[in-house]
């Protein structure tokens, strides 16, 4: 799945490059809610994520720089 996803009660919306789409029928909902609830359990937590950030960076595995906004920032010092 590519895109955003918004789960609301009894609906759900997705959006791609092409188009958005909204789903109101309860198959579907519960099949997006899953499919969500399955990413959100394997995912790592916000935390570890920037900890092997750190650790690629310090192994020389990642480029130090992350972009925002338009500029380029360290993302660790040094």
């Amino acid at each position: 799945m590519n895109g955003s996803l918004i789960i609301a009660q009894n609906a759900a919306y997705t959006e791609s490059l092409l188009a958005g789409q909204v789903y109101a029928d309860d198959e579907t909902v519960s099949s997006l809610s899953r499919r969500f609830a399955r990413m959100a359990a394997d995912s790592m937590r916000t935390s570890d994520t920037t900890s092997l950030l750190r650790g690629m960076i310090d192994r020389g595995r990642l480029a130090q720089v992350k972009l925002q906004r338009g500029k380029q920032q360290r993302l660790c010092g040094g």
